[in-house]
């Protein structure tokens, strides 16, 4: 993936009549970035699916490239994100360090004890929220085409897993409409029926329909029901 940019547009339309089923836009980060990106300027990257083809475009200030394929050529439609367990981890180490320095002598040193918890509390919320989400798709040639993002303190653009696993799932639906022809609905919720539950169900045995068949057309003759034929009244 390229560089974290900022979420400027997240875009959901389950009906598409915006053009669009899903349109996801962001851009560089920064208030520089943001002021060029006011008149046009400033790099940006887009993902756009409708009903038969997914779109990825990234602009910069040398120039535009724009990627579109058919759903039918999209080999995987994935999304997700990553934290930044390495300010965890930190933190964590920094809180030990200087716990132990605290009582390691002969009185212990409260102070330095309270710093390294409050150190450790800074470290865990921003782990907490430096989370990046991710959302992209791989061409059945192999080629990928990603963008990688997080929330916007100007623009305001808030996104969640929830919203990436119902993007994915509604993406998931059109590309299995494209390959099948006919509708094809997902879900991402699935109702539970036990940790080992196995469902059956038994097809109702088709009826064949019989065609009423009219005396009017033999007259003096009735149509015998148990024979299956036509017999003198």
């Amino acid at each position: 993936m390229a560089g974290t940019l900022v979420l400027k547009q997240f875009q959901i339309d389950h009906t598409g009549v915006s053009g669009a089923n899903l349109y996801v836009k962001a851009r560089n980060a920064g208030l520089f970035a943001f002021l060029l990106n006011l008149i046009g300027l400033d790099p940006t990257a887009t993902v756009k699916v409708d009903t038969g083809s997914i779109e990825f475009r990234n602009s910069s200030l040398k120039g535009m490239t724009s990627v579109t394929t058919g759903l039918t050529s999209i080999a995987a439609f994935v999304g997700g994100y990553d934290k930044p367990i390495g300010w965890l981890v930190t933190g964590f180490l920094a809180f030990l360090g200087l716990s132990v320095t605290a009582f390691s002598g002969d009185e212990p040193m409260m102070g330095l004890f309270v710093a390294g918890l409050i150190i450790f509390l800074i470290f865990v919320a921003i782990y907490a929220f430096q989370k990046v989400m991710y959302i992209g798709f791989e061409t059945s040639g192999g080629a990928t085409y990603m963008i990688a993002f997080k929330r916007s303190v100007i623009e305001g653009v808030a996104v969640d897993i929830a919203r990436i696993e119902e993007a994915i799932t509604l993406v998931n639906s059109l590309i299995s409409s494209a390959a099948s022809g006919k509708e094809v609905s997902s879900t991402q919720n699935v109702q539970n029926f036990g940790k080992q539950a196995t469902l059956s169900y038994a097809e109702t045995p088709a009826i064949e329909a019989t065609t009423t068949q009219s005396t009017n057309e033999h007259p003096g003759w009735k149509w015998d029901e148990a024979s299956q034929q036509w017999v003198p009244e």
